[in-house]
């Protein structure tokens, strides 16, 4: 992957401190941006620099294929790098912003207005999830210029503002909310739709274990549907005892009719509903 980027004149080695240097060309070639990494940094922090003299807005990124309509964005050269060394089939249509700036995108999506879908591979920390949710308002606002948009801070989930936020969310009139996966981890459902839903997962276990009983399966498969059936009616009993708090906002009382997840591999290792636990 080095040698590929080398032959392509995208990364070459500075004679005088041996610093990588991740050049950034524009649709005609011409390098236009260049950013230092250090080679040598054995302890302390990593040097990080752009030469001087560069062009943020162009940042680093590989050629764009007129065939494909969506751009990968990573916030470090060796991000992008490290992408296109697990996924050997990507050669084009990648952006580095070299740091959380979005000038790089935007300037990559204006000299390729083909692009439809833009994949937001930022690291998954707070700097990397708010720029994630001011790309999602600023690309949301071209699409529905009149619509009303509101945007979670940090400081909305904390336990003083979390009641007063989703009452704004419920009573106001809003085109879209975004917010983060963890914000929205703490809104609470209705204990009737967490009912619901377990009885639900009850009867779907109950009916695999009588499958599994008349078509004479495994003994170790029933135990754990067992197990499972157990443990739901632990959890429907827990429910049961707890106290209604009629001051709590839920997600049924806040009037969202759509959803759209990013990231939705936070989901992946969800509980499955089939024969055995093992699925």
């Amino acid at each position: 992957m080095i040698q590929r980027f080398l032959d392509v004149r995208l990364l070459y080695k500075d004679a005088l401190y041996h610093n990588c240097v991740f050049v950034g060309r524009d649709g005609s070639s011409q390098p236009k941006f260049a950013s230092k990494r250090g080679t040598r940094d054995l302890s302390g922090s990593s040097f990080k620099r752009d030469v001087l003299g560069s062009d943020k807005k162009v940042g680093f990124r590989l050629p764009c294929d007129p065939e494909i309509e969506e751009v990968a964005v990573f916030e470090a050269p060796t991000d992008l790098m490290s992408f296109c060394t697990l996924c050997l089939k990507v050669h084009s249509n990648t952006v580095a912003l070299c740091g959380l700036y979005s000038g790089p995108l935007d300037t990559y999506l204006r000299d390729h207005p083909h692009l439809k879908a833009i994949k937001l591979l930022l690291d998954h920390d707070e700097p990397g999830i708010m720029a994630a949710k001011k790309q999602w308002a600023t690309e949301y606002l071209p699409l529905y210029p009149s619509a009303n948009i509101l945007v979670a801070a940090k400081k909305d989930f904390e336990t003083k503002n979390q009641k007063r936020f989703c009452g704004r969310i419920a009573t106001g009139d809003y085109g879209a909310i975004i917010i983060e996966h963890s914000q929205f981890e703490n809104i609470p459902v209705s204990i009737e739709r967490q009912r619901y839903l377990l009885e639900q997962h009850r009867r779907d276990v109950l009916d695999g274990i009588v499958e599994l009983k008349a078509n004479h399966g495994e003994q170790f498969s029933i135990k754990q549907m067992e197990r499972t059936r157990k443990s739901i009616d632990t959890k429907l009993a827990d429910l049961n005892n707890q106290s209604r708090k009629d001051d709590i906002v839920t997600f049924e009382q806040l009037g969202v009719d759509m959803m759209f997840v990013d990231e939705s591999d936070n989901y992946k290792n969800r509980a499955k509903r089939c024969a055995t636990s093992r699925c």
